[in-house]
């Protein structure tokens, strides 16, 4: 079962500026993300300890599995989409400027040309 439809099957909240619910993560800033990330790894850490007398039921062990899936997966789709979406914005600059070289070329290319091929080229206009 996919992890969103069990974080909705069970009305998955997280423990970030009160209750936020599994669509409120797209909205957090991978720092935020991160910081939650680490709250809950480390709740994981305490409750999952080495007792056996103080150990959490199952159930909260698993949703609290679930939402460090939940979390890293948006995690990871953020920093994916803003990996994206610095390349484009790297490559329009580069297209921008290899297209102003090319522009370049072609102004010394015809500045090469006499004055009678430049009429000529005006005329034929």
């Amino acid at each position: 079962m996919d992890i969103f439809e069990q974080a909705s099957r069970v009305k998955l909240r997280f423990p970030f500026r009160g209750l936020s619910s599994a669509e409120d993560l797209w909205d957090l800033s991978r720092e935020e993300l991160d910081a939650l990330h680490s709250a809950l790894t480390a709740t994981q850490k305490k409750d999952v300890g080495e007792s056996l007398i103080k150990r959490r039921s199952t159930n909260a062990i698993d949703i609290l599995d679930l939402q460090i899936q939940l979390v890293k997966h948006v995690f990871t789709a953020i920093t994916e989409a803003q990996s994206e979406q610095r390349k484009a914005v790297e490559n329009k600059n580069r297209k921008q400027h290899l297209l102003a070289l090319v522009a370049n070329k072609q102004d010394a290319e015809l500045a090469g040309l006499s004055v009678d091929e430049l009429n000529a080229m005006i005329d034929k206009l």
